[in-house]
């Protein structure tokens, strides 16, 4: 049987008679010795062996190269999977069916050409970043550092445009730099804001209009900025309120400006301590306001010399009115009207003519000799006396007294019992005469003592 196998194989031997040489390879071996001694085509057999091993040489060969490539795959293998390609190629068709670890030969190039496309993708991600930099790129360039720093150290070896972006980092550092020193200017101004800020304010507005109009956009605190110029321009518009407030001030001062005065003073007082040394113009404000209060304290001076004036007054008190009168004229219009008691010194001016006219009258009267020393020389001086006093206002009749007005009715009754000596005069005759005068006292008495009531 083993010696018909041998017959049957082919001639010449090729690999695909590898199953029939090695099935009767296989059958010869399992033989016994005696057995073996009967094989006459042993040298066939031996031959076709020899035959198929030097044919599979050069598969073993592809084999063994596939079996040297190092796993996990690295650029440094590129010749040694090159040259398992070459020896894998130069097999036939029906020699490549016993590379039996050809998919791993397949799996290094995939490999390889994965480790090549992840270096052309880093390559390309660089090329494609702008030239210059701007703050836009800032994604862009982490996502490459990302993808270049996932690539193992050989990789990165083979990235020859790796400079260009370093570069761009360099360029983005220095941009984030300047973005950031402006955020930083902008945190580090006074809040609430002062004046002595303003430097500090337009250094932060400079720098932030230095930027780029898209580096701007990442200023997230420029709202900051913009509030503290609207707050700096309102503290510089509120000193000039102040200072429009003391110019508009009538000078000199006048009452009429009080009003105006407490606005400026009220809105200097609201002003920091800081924007208080900005009002240029603020000793004329301390002059007008001393000013009116001098207008006030003159006022004043009157209204304490008229509450002085005793109430009712007398020709005593002449120099004390007078002097009221003419402090009082020597206030202005608006600071007379301001003399609450004003009426005071006009009702004790009339009062105090009525007195001197009354005075003079009295005199006059006094003057007149008594009722018994009365004489025919007299008539004149009597007659002059009644005159004055029936040329007296009611108000001023009030201030003769009762004697004095009885002293010239008894002056009046003896003239005319010496004007018409009655016959038969006794004193009855002068009743008549008694009577008409002390009802003329009653009705002084009264009318006086009503005007003192009133």
């Amino acid at each position: 049987e083993v010696n018909l196998m041998i017959s049957d194989l082919n001639d010449p031997i090729t690999l695909e008679d590898d199953g029939e040489v090695t099935e009767a390879k296989e059958a010869y071996e399992a033989l016994t010795e005696e057995q073996k001694t009967y094989i006459i085509a042993l040298p066939t057999l031996d031959a076709a062996v020899e035959t198929i091993n030097v044919l599979k040489a050069d598969i073993n060969a592809v084999i063994a190269l596939i079996d040297g490539l190092n796993t996990p795959i690295t650029l440094s293998q590129e010749t040694a999977i090159e040259e398992a390609r070459d020896a894998y190629d130069s097999l036939s068709t029906y020699e490549k069916t016993f590379v039996n670890n050809a998919q791993d030969l397949f799996n290094a190039e995939t490999d390889y050409q994965t480790l090549l496309d992840q270096i052309e993708e880093v390559s390309s991600l660089i090329l494609d970043l702008n030239d210059p930099i701007t703050i836009a790129d800032e994604q862009a360039i982490f996502e490459v550092r990302e993808a270049y720093d996932a690539l193992s150290e050989e990789q990165q070896t083979y990235v020859l445009n790796v400079s260009d972006l370093t570069d761009a980092e360099a360029q983005l550092v220095v941009i984030q730099a300047q973005i950031d020193a402006v955020i930083q200017l902008i945190i580090d101004l006074h809040d609430p804001i002062r004046i002595a800020d303003e430097d500090d304010i337009e250094a932060a507005r400079a720098a932030y209009n230095a930027l780029s109009v898209l580096e701007r956009t990442y200023v997230t605190n420029v709202n900051e900025l913009t509030n503290t110029e609207t707050d700096l321009a309102t503290l510089y518009a509120e000193i000039e309120a102040v200072n429009e407030m003391i110019e508009n001030l009538s000078d000199p001062i006048n009452l009429n400006d009080e009003e105006a005065l407490i606005e400026a003073r009220d809105a200097y007082d609201a002003l920091t301590e800081e924007q208080q040394g900005y009002v240029l113009n603020f000793p004329s404000m301390e002059q007008a306001e001393a000013a009116y209060q001098t207008l006030l304290d003159e006022i004043d001076a009157v209204i304490a010399l008229i509450d002085a004036l005793p109430d009712p007054v007398t020709l005593d008190d002449r120099d004390a009115v007078e002097a009221a009168r003419a402090a009082f004229n020597d206030l202005n219009g608006l600071q007379q009207d301001r003399v609450t008691n004003e009426i005071n010194l006009l009702d004790a001016e009339p009062r105090l003519i009525d007195l001197a006219i009354a005075d003079e009258v009295t005199q006059e009267i006094l003057d007149l000799p008594s009722e018994d020393d009365v004489t025919l020389e007299h008539q004149d001086a009597i007659e002059s006396a009644r005159e004055s006093f029936n040329g007296l206002t009611q108000n001023q009749r009030g201030l003769i007294s009762g004697n004095t007005l009885q002293h010239l009715v008894n002056a009046e009754t003896t003239l005319e019992r010496l004007l018409n000596p009655p016959s038969g005069i006794n004193g009855f005759s002068l009743l008549p005469f008694h009577i008409a005068g002390g009802i003329i006292i009653a009705v002084l008495f009264f009318i006086k003592s009503k005007r003192q009531g009133a």
